[in-house]
């Protein structure tokens, strides 16, 4: 059970993590290597539905 606990909360954190990170200024993360490219499109960033359906 502990192990259990013990997984889910390390990949809490790196889910926390890689969003802080992707949240970032494409500078910056380009300085850092963070998950760049230069065939990258847009960074991963949330969007808002559409709700005008």
């Amino acid at each position: 059970m502990f192990e259990t606990l013990s997984r889910i909360a390390k990949a809490r954190a790196r889910r926390r993590t890689e969003s802080m990170l992707d949240r970032l200024p494409l500078e910056i993360q380009k300085d850092i290597g963070w998950r760049w490219s230069p065939n990258r499109k847009d960074p991963l960033t949330p969007r808002l539905l559409d709700w005008n359906l």
